[in-house]
């Protein structure tokens, strides 16, 4: 069995993924003999040789061995995708084989790997992306319930009002509200204490202190954050969705130098907000400190997956290290 775990909501991502994982690990393996999870704790990038020697391994005291690959097409390149469907073909019917990916839809389709496997058998997909309308409404309603926390539609329109469809945020900012209201139903006086207006323009106020080299204004701006109750993991994954569109943004107008915002709205699917805002910061920074910064986020968000460190301990030395970057200049 092949799964692909795709889409551009990481929040349904990792909950699919621990799902299935628990699901595997009740129904089949409870000692948890047969789960390999790859890139392991100790490295960043996955083994093949490694990964398929696990897959073609009969499972032990078990009927099921599970393989999870995560951040599959980050780890692997276009060019090896043939070798690898040609590997996946093989998959024995003892193993379940999980590819997970943060990736835009149109992007995830245009993959050679996933167009070889698209209408085979045994092959499941999984399009995970960001909830908006009636379903982002009942994703919050079921959180809340599960947490005991008691809405009325009026206050779920102004969480979605003020949160949209950040469903790690509005994770955090239920349990607040279910820790403070205490089974009584939620007030607007309550939303206006605990649950944060979106968080772009506090993002793009850290990063222009961190550009600036307004080194003391970037730790009161994240120390407020924190105050406020903003989530580590959270605050941390809003600092690598900010780096990716800002590379995106400074790589789109050096291809388009008399592009407007609103193309890049449109070539990148963010707000046109977003992208006004985008336009003002880029010449902040150049393309070789953003994709230094990316690639320290992607190893610091490795290792806080695999449980090397914790989010804030990653969060506080990415600041750190752009810190660093940006008093060599």
């Amino acid at each position: 069995m092949l799964i692909f775990i795709y889409g551009n909501d990481s929040f349904q991502i990792q909950r699919k993924l621990r799902l299935m994982r628990e699901q595997f690990l009740n129904k089949f393996d409870n000692q948890n003999l047969n789960l390999s999870v790859f890139p392991t704790a100790n490295s960043n990038q996955i083994t093949v040789s490694e990964i398929f020697q696990i897959m073609a391994t009969s499972p032990f005291l078990c009927e099921k061995r599970m393989v999870i690959v995560r951040d599959f097409f980050t780890n692997v390149k276009t060019i090896d995708e043939v070798y690898w469907q040609e590997r996946l073909l093989a998959i024995p019917s003892s193993t379940i084989f999980i590819l997970s990916q943060e990736i835009e839809v149109k992007q995830f389709e245009k993959k050679t790997l996933v167009s070889f496997f698209k209408n085979k058998p045994d092959v499941y997909f999984y399009s995970l992306n960001e909830l908006t309308g009636r379903a982002l409404e009942k994703e919050i309603e079921t959180q809340a319930k599960e947490l005991g926390v008691v809405l009325n539609k009026e206050i779920i329109s102004a969480i979605i009002e003020r949160l949209g469809s950040d469903l790690w945020q509005i994770q955090t900012s239920l349990q607040k509200l279910c820790a403070y209201a205490n089974g009584e139903p939620v007030s607007m006086e309550m939303i206006e204490m605990f649950v944060p207006c979106f968080f772009d323009d506090q993002i793009f106020a850290l990063m222009d202190a961190l550009s600036s080299k307004r080194d003391l204004n970037v730790v009161q701006l994240l120390k407020q954050q924190r105050l406020f109750g903003s989530n580590d993991f959270y605050l941390f994954s809003m600092f690598i969705r900010q780096i990716r569109l800002l590379l995106q943004a400074k790589l789109f107008f050096e291809d388009h130098p008399s592009a407007q915002a609103s193309e890049l709205a449109k070539t990148v699917s963010i707000h046109p907000y977003v992208a006004k805002k985008l336009v003002g910061q880029i010449h902040s920074f150049s393309i070789s400190d953003l994709q230094t910064a990316h690639q320290f986020l992607f190893e610091l968000d490795h290792a806080s997956k695999n449980g090397l460190v914790s989010s804030g301990l990653a969060l506080d030395l990415f600041v750190s290290k752009f810190i660093c970057l940006k008093q060599t200049k």
